[in-house]
C-alpha cells in the first residue's frame, strides 16, 4: 500500500500514513474516485488532506511520497481534501527546514495563511479602509531593461536595486506590477502594506490583495481564495505574502530590503529577504531587492556577480545635511546644541513639522572626552556595554567582562563619561525651550500595537509639529509624513552600538530620516566624534565607497559576509552551557565558539545564556548547530534555541 509523508501546522516533523484504497476525495480535488489498489494517483506533495492526529482529525499537507515506510503499524489517511500548496512551496518548507534546523510542521504553522486550512466566512464585505495614497512619480531614475528580459525569459534572475527614494521603490513596484502577473511584494510594515495596498488597487482593482497578520479571518481568508483561484495575482504583505499560494510566481520585489523587521524575532528565526531569494529560485522567477541603503550583504552579493545591480548614479536633489560638533557646540541644554533648538524653533513658527530622534535607550557606552575613545573589546573590537548592577563593561559577543575602568586605554586620561539620552528628559527640555507640547513615541508609551496605530495616526493628522522618537518612531514612519527638519541628538550611540553591522544600521537610519524630509529641509547630526569615516560618506552620498570600508574591517575580523553566525541560546538550566560548549569543541573543525554571554530573557525574566558560532563553511556551521539541537533540543529542563544568521 502507497504511504505519504504528512506535515500538520504543529511543531512536528513529517508523520507517515498509509492512502487506503477507498480514500474519500474531497469536491475541490478535481476527482471523482480516489486511487485504486494503492495507486498514489492524483495525490502530490502540497495537497491538504484530513488523517487521524492525537485522538482527532486534522489538516495536513502531503510533503512526500514515502517509498520506505517505518515498520510497525501506521494511521490510514482519512481523505483528501483538494489543493493546497504549489511543489515549490513544499521544497521551500524543507529547504528551510534543513538551514534554519526546525521541523517542517512548525515551520509549516509560522509562514503558511492559517486559512489554506480553515476557511472563514466573511460575513460582511466591507470596502478597504480610506487612507493616504501614494503619488507616484512619472518615470523610474533607472532603465529596467535587463529585469524585463528575465521577466519574459522567465528564470531565476537575482537583482538588487539601489533607489534614490522609498518613493521610486514603490514606482517600481507599480511598473512590475504593470508588466506582469504573479507578482509578490513584500513590505517590512504592515502600515506601508496597506498605504501600498490603496495606491494599488484603483489601477489594478481585483488583481491586487494583501496579506497580514492583523486583518480580520474572513477577509484575510476571501484573499487566500482569490489567490487560489487566480482572481488575486498580485501579493502586498509581510511574512504572509511570501507564503502566499500563488501557484506560479513570476517576480519578487522585496522593498527595503534592510529593513530588521525581514527577520523574525519569534518561533523560527528565519530571515524573509533569504527566503524570498530562495523562492525565486525554485520558481524559476526574478527577485528583486530594492533598497535606498541596500544590506552590506546584499551589495557584496552584487560586487561579486551574485545579483545584478540597478542603479541610478544621478541622485536626486537632497535636503541639506549639517554636523554638529558637540564637543564645542554652544548648548541649549545637556545634550542639545542651540543649533538644533534655534532652527526647531524657526520651522515650528511657520507651522513646520519637527523631528528629534533620541539614541536607544537602555544601553551606555564608556567615551573619553578628552580623546574622544569609545571603549571597546579587545578581541571583537565591538564597543563593550557598561552594566551598573555588576559594574561591569561586558562585550555581548564574546562574552569577555572587566571592571569599568578609571582611566581610557587609549590616553590614560580620567575623563570617562557614560553616553545616552532617554526621551523622558529630552521632552522635558525641548518642551520648556521651544515652549511647545511634543508628541513622544516610545516603547515606554507604546506597549501595543494599537497605541502605535494611534499615535501615528496623530502624527499623519498633525497632532504636533514637534515629534520626540527613538528608532521606535524612525522604522514606522511613512513616507507620507514630510519633515521639514530632523535632529539628531547622539548619533554616537547608534554608530558605536555594541554590533558589528552598527556603522550599517546607523547609516540606514540617517538616510531613513533623510527620506522622510522636505527637498528643503535640514538633517541635523550631533556628534562627538565628526571625524567617523560612516558620517564622511554619509554627508558626500558616498554610500558605494561606505560599504567598500565595511567590507574590508569584516574581512579583515571574519565577520559576515566572509563568515557564517549562529547563535545557541540556552535558557533555564544555564548551568548546561559549558556542557555545551565542550560538545561543540568535541564534534565542530573550523567553527570558533564565542561566548558564553548572560542575560535576561524578554519575557518572564527568566535568565539565559548565548553562544556564538562563526565559521566560514556554512556547513560546517550547519552540521555543528544540528548536533547541539540534536544533543540538547529534547530535553525538559532547558529551552536551546538556534538562530542561523542573526541579524
Amino acid at each position: 500500500m502507497t504511504c505519504f509523508d504528512i506535515i500538520f501546522p504543529l511543531a512536528l516533523g513529517p508523520l507517515t500514513y498509509r492512502c487506503p484504497p477507498g480514500i474519500q476525495f474531497g469536491l475541490q480535488s478535481g476527482l471523482e474516485h480516489g486511487p485504486e489498489h494503492g495507486s498514489d494517483h492524483g495525490i502530490e506533495p502540497g495537497m491538504i488532506v484530513t488523517a487521524p492526529l492525537r485522538n482527532r482529525l486534522a489538516k495536513g499537507v502531503v510533503l512526500r511520497r514515502n517509498d520506505s515506510p517505518p515498520t510497525g503499524p501506521l494511521k490510514d489517511l482519512f481523505a483528501v481534501e483538494g489543493p493546497g500548496l504549489p511543489k515549490s512551496m513544499v521544497r521551500l518548507l524543507v529547504w528551510m527546514s534543513e538551514y534554519y534546523l526546525a521541523p517542517e510542521g512548525l515551520l509549516l504553522k509560522q509562514t503558511v495563511p492559517p486559512e489554506v486550512f480553515e476557511k472563514t466566512s466573511l460575513h460582511k464585505q466591507r470596502k478597504a479602509a480610506g487612507g493616504r495614497q501614494l503619488e507616484f512619480p512619472e518615470a523610474l531614475p533607472c532603465d529596467p531593461g535587463r529585469l524585463d528580459d528575465a521577466l519574459k525569459e522567465r528564470r531565476f534572475h537575482p537583482f538588487l536595486y539601489h533607489a534614490d527614494s522609498s518613493l521610486h521603490e514603490y514606482a517600481l513596484a507599480r511598473s512590475l506590477a504593470e508588466k506582469t502577473s504573479n507578482l509578490i511584494v513584500l513590505v517590512p510594515e504592515i502600515s506601508h502594506a496597506d498605504m501600498l495596498y490603496r495606491s494599488l488597487h484603483g489601477q489594478f482593482q481585483e488583481r491586487v490583495c494583501v496579506l497580514h497578520s492583523e486583518m480580520s479571518k474572513g477577509r484575510r481568508s476571501a484573499y487566500v481564495d482569490g489567490i487560489m483561484d487566480g482572481r488575486h495575482d498580485i501579493v502586498i504583505g509581510n511574512r504572509l505574502a511570501l507564503f502566499s499560494p500563488l501557484k506560479k510566481v513570476s517576480c519578487i520585489l522585496v522593498l527595503q530590503e534592510h529593513s530588521v523587521f525581514y527577520k523574525m524575532e519569534d518561533g523560527v528565526r528565519f530571515h524573509l529577504r533569504d527566503v524570498a531569494v530562495k523562492r525565486a529560485s525554485l520558481e524559476k522567477a526574478a527577485v528583486v531587492l530594492s533598497s535606498i541603503t541596500p544590506s552590506i550583504d546584499s551589495y557584496y552579493n552584487a560586487l561579486t556577480g551574485k545579483y545584478e545591480l540597478i542603479c541610478t548614479g544621478h541622485p536626486a536633489p537632497s535636503p541639506r545635511i549639517s554636523v554638529v560638533d558637540m564637543r564645542y557646540a554652544k548648548k541649549a541644554s545637556r545634550g542639545i546644541s542651540k543649533t538644533a533648538v534655534n532652527l526647531a524653533g524657526s520651522r515650528l513658527g511657520i507651522g513646520k513639522k519637527v523631528m528629534f530622534v533620541v539614541n536607544r535607550k537602555g544601553y551606555a557606552t564608556l567615551l573619553c572626552r578628552e580623546c574622544e575613545n569609545i571603549e571597546a573589546c579587545p578581541e571583537c573590537n565591538i564597543p563593550t556595554v557598561m552594566h551598573k548592577d555588576g559594574m561591569t563593561m561586558r562585550c555581548h559577543y564574546c562574552g569577555r567582562e572587566t571592571k569599568i575602568p578609571m582611566l581610557c586605554s587609549r590616553c590614560k586620561s580620567p575623563s570617562l563619561e557614560p553616553v545616552g539620552s532617554g526621551t523622558e528628559r529630552v521632552q522635558e527640555e525641548l518642551e520648556k525651550l521651544l515652549r511647545t507640547k511634543a508628541l513622544v513615541i516610545d516603547r515606554d508609551r507604546i506597549k501595543k500595537r494599537s497605541d502605535l496605530t494611534s499615535a501615528l495616526k496623530t502624527l499623519s493628522e498633525g497632532g504636533s509639529n514637534l515629534i520626540i522618537g527613538t528608532k521606535l518612531l524612525t522604522t514606522h514612519i511613512s513616507i507620507l509624513d514630510r519633515f521639514s527638519l530632523a535632529v539628531v541628538l547622539n548619533i554616537d550611540a547608534s554608530m558605536n552600538f555594541p554590533d558589528f553591522r552598527a556603522s550599517e544600521k546607523a547609516y540606514a537610519e540617517l538616510s531613513s530620516l533623510l527620506d522622510n524630509l522636505e527637498t528643503e529641509g535640514d538633517l541635523l547630526i550631533q556628534t562627538r566624534n565628526p571625524a567617523n569615516p560612516m558620517l564622511k560618506y554619509f554627508k558626500s552620498g558616498d554610500y558605494r565607497s561606505f560599504v567598500n570600508e565595511e567590507l574590508q574591517m569584516r574581512k579583515t575580523l571574519s565577520f559576515p559576509p566572509f563568515s557564517r553566525m549562529a547563535a545557541v541560546t540556552v535558557a533555564g538550566r544555564t548551568d548546561l552551557s559549558q556542557t555545551i560548549i565542550r560538545h561543540i569543541r568535541s564534534i565542530s573543525q573550523g567553527v570558533e565558539v564565542l561566548g558564553p554571554v548572560s542575560s535576561a530573557a524578554r519575557h518572564g525574566g527568566t535568565p539565559q545564556l548565548s553562544i556564538i558560532l562563526k565559521a566560514a563553511d556554512r556547513r560546517a556551521l550547519n552540521r555543528t548547530a544540528r548536533s547541539v539541537a540534536d544533543a540538547f533540543g529534547d530535553r525538559k529542563d532547558v529551552l536551546v534555541r538556534i538562530d542561523v544568521d542573526p541579524a
